[in-house]
Order: C-alpha cells, then sequence, then structure tokens
C-alpha cells in the first residue's frame, strides 16, 4: 500500500510538492498529507464527472430526470377503433290504412202499423176494371233496392177484395213486421168480379198472371224472384190458387188452401200437371179444413191425392165450419207460414 501511495502521489505532485523523497529515504513513514490529497483529489475527480453526467442527461432527457423507482413504461400500442354499431333494430312505423266507412245502421221504423190502399187496372182479358186492394208494410220505402216479397191472397165466392182485411190479415202482418220475426213485405188482395161463372171458362186467373202481377210489380217496389212470392186464398181463392200455383211454379214458392172448395174436375186437372212434369219444383203447400166444413170431403181427397203422387205438402183438419169466424182464428198461423222464408 504505501508502494501504491508513494506512486500515486509522484504521479499527482504531492511528493515533489512536500519533498517527500527526503523523508522517505530516511527511513520515516510518509506523512499521511499524501493519502489527504489523494482523497480530495479522488473527490474531485467524482464530483467533475458527477457534473459531466448531470449535465448529459439534462441535455438529452429535456430536463427531466425519470425516477429510479418507476421505470418509464412504452404507451401501448392503441386498439383499432371499434366500428360504429349501428343503432337497434328500428322497424318503420305501419301505414295506417283508412278505417272503413262505417255502414249506418237503419232507422228504426216509427210507424206500427202498414195500411191498405186500392188501385185498378183496365183488364183486356177482363173486359173491364180489375180492382184490387193492397196492403203496404210500415215505413214502406217505394225506392227500396231489394223489393219488398209479396203475398198474393184471394177471396172466397160472393166476397170482394177486402176479405182478408176484414178478416184481420193486415193486424197480423203488422204484428209480424214490428216484432222483427219476419222481411216487411206486401199483400195483394185482387178481387173476382163475377165469381159465379165456372172457373175453368174464367179469364180471371189469366189476367192475375199476365196483367196485374207485372203491373203491381212497376207501381210498387215488390221483389220479383220465385223465392219472395207466395199465394193462397180461402174456399173458391183456394182453388184459384192451387190452378196458378202449379200451373206457373216458375212464379210462386208456396202456395196455401184454405177451406178449399174445388171445382169439378179440378182434383183431375191438378194430377195431369204433377204427372206430366214429374222434374217440375213445385210449391211447398198448405192445406187445411174444418171438420165440421160442407166441402171437407172434397178437400180431404185433394189431400190424398197429393199424398199418392208425393207432392209434399202439409195438412191440417181442424174443428171448425166454412165460415170467416174458422178463417179469422187462423189468421196468424196462416201468415207465420207464408212467410216463414222471408227472416230479416
Amino acid at each position: 500500500m504505501r508502494l501504491l501511495r508513494k506512486r500515486y502521489c509522484r504521479m499527482s505532485g504531492f511528493h515533489g510538492l512536500f519533498g517527500w523523497d527526503g523523508l522517505l529515504s530516511a527511513g520515516h513513514d510518509r506523512p499521511s498529507l499524501c493519502g489527504i490529497g489523494y482523497d480530495i483529489l479522488s473527490s474531485m475527480r467524482i464530483a467533475r464527472w458527477g457534473m459531466i453526467l448531470f449535465f448529459l442527461l439534462t441535455a438529452c432527457g429535456g430536463g427531466t430526470v425519470p425516477s429510479a423507482d418507476l421505470p418509464v413504461l412504452a404507451s401501448a400500442t392503441p386498439s383499432p377503433a371499434l366500428p360504429m354499431q349501428p343503432d337497434a333494430l328500428t322497424l318503420p312505423s305501419p301505414t295506417l290504412q283508412p278505417s272503413a266507412t262505417p255502414v249506418p245502421s237503419p232507422t228504426p221504423c216509427p210507424q206500427g202499423e202498414g195500411h191498405f190502399e186500392e188501385g185498378s187496372l183496365d183488364s183486356s182479358l177482363m173486359k173491364r176494371a180489375l180492382i184490387y186492394r193492397i196492403y203496404l208494410p210500415p215505413c214502406y220505402d217505394p225506392q227500396e233496392k231489394a223489393g219488398y216479397p209479396v203475398l198474393i191472397l184471394l177471396h172466397g165466392q160472393s166476397y170482394r177484395a177486402d176479405q182478408w182485411e176484414r178478416l184481420g190479415m193486415g193486424t197480423a202482418a203488422d204484428a209480424l213486421i214490428t216484432a222483427g220475426q219476419v222481411r216487411p213485405f206486401v199483400i195483394l188482395l185482387p178481387e173476382e168480379w163475377n165469381t159465379s161463372i165456372v172457373q175453368r171458362e174464367s179469364a180471371y186467373g189469366r189476367a192475375l198472371i199476365e196483367e196485374l202481377l207485372p203491373y203491381v210489380e212497376e207501381q210498387y217496389a215488390l221483389c220479383r224472384e220465385r223465392a219472395c212470392r207466395a199465394i193462397g186464398g180461402l174456399s173458391r181463392g183456394a182453388a184459384w190458387a192451387l190452378d196458378l200455383a202449379f200451373e206457373h211454379p216458375d212464379l210462386f214458392s208456396a202456395v196455401g188452401a184454405h177451406s178449399l172448395a174445388p171445382y169439378y174436375g179440378q182434383e183431375t186437372h191438378l194430377r195431369r200437371i204433377i204427372l206430366d212434369h214429374p222434374e217440375t219444383l213445385f210449391p211447398r203447400v198448405y192445406l187445411d179444413t174444418g171438420r165440421a166444413d160442407r166441402y171437407r170431403s172434397e178437400a180431404i181427397s185433394v189431400e190424398g191425392m197429393f199424398t199418392r203422387l208425393g207432392v209434399p205438402h202439409e195438412w191440417y183438419f181442424n174443428e171448425g165450419l166454412h165460415e170467416e169466424p174458422y178463417w179469422q182464428a187462423h189468421v196468424p198461423a196462416y201468415l207465420r207460414w207464408y212467410t216463414r222464408d222471408w227472416t230479416p
């Protein structure tokens, strides 16, 4: 160690400065001054290199010295931006459809009853005026597009067009119509001027079909379909009704014969029509008579003929006579039967 220090002192200039050679050659120990100088010199060198390092770091780091405890981390590579997601699926609002125009409800009829009118037609077949009465229902509309069903009712011998009216047919019709049980309908009451003539020789039947029916269909708002027409009669009128319905099955859907008083040969006439037209759709048939009716045997015979030939019909054998009280008592039942297919 002494040798190293000596050399260092020589190199550093302390040896010559203080004359250490003589001292060392005489065997004396080197004074501590060289060690002191060495320590001072070392400290100065360290300080100088520290200052140089400080200025270098300051110049390179921009004046900021990072903390030794916290290493500087490179910033992470930024993640690519996520594509913008579309908003939640929005369904287009449905196009509002215009509401259907409400169909107005039919105005309730304020009238509680219908009324009768009378008219006449100059008949070329009868060679005189053909008189009729007609029942029009409550709130009858002459512009009714569908047309009203029509029921033709024929009176008995020696009576006039108003017979069915007197028996209460108009009142019974009012009750059914105002109760809403049937569709409003019209009743046609033709008058046979001469009831004493033999029916097969009278032009009355032809005048009804060929003249009166087309005429009233032009004058009133009547339905012109088969399903809208029915015909019936009492006594002599019942005989007329059967002939006209079976001779013109294309015109009538129903026929009623009340207390039938057939003319001579009528049963044969009807049988011939039925047998000659087996494929024909004949009207539905209503037959009735009283047990004490003076023509009950003839009515029963016609009913038997229908049964044998397979003609569908309804048969009612009631208590009663051949008189107006009997027919009046059964008017409501008759009317319900005629109009049962004319539902509102």
